[in-house]
């Protein structure tokens, strides 16, 4: 699954991604804040923190609609031929000395 994963999903790419949209978010709203004359920083920072959120939440709101799609497009349909855990090469049986 991990190997799937980082095969067709990206994830560090996604994360990076969602973590600059919502840093920027954050940042952006804070300094147009400042520069719309809102100085009181608690104020200003309490504002910053719901943007970024809603910039967070926006930028994850996607994820669960391409992942449906790319679900539908790479699973393959189950079958009775299925590999079997009893079909799994076996580990390496370690004896003690």
């Amino acid at each position: 699954m991990r190997a799937r994963l980082l095969r067709d999903a990206y994830p560090r790419v996604q994360m990076f991604i969602l973590v600059a949209l919502t840093g920027l978010g954050g940042f952006g709203a804070s300094a147009g804040m400042l520069a719309a004359g809102i100085e009181t920083m608690s104020l200003r920072y309490l504002l910053a923190m719901g943007i970024a959120y809603i910039a967070a939440s926006t930028a994850v709101a996607p994820a669960p609609i391409s992942m449906s799609d790319r679900r539908k497009t790479v699973s393959a349909p189950l079958s009775k031929n299925r590999s079997r855990p009893s079909d799994m090469p076996r580990k390496a049986q370690f004896r003690s000395p």
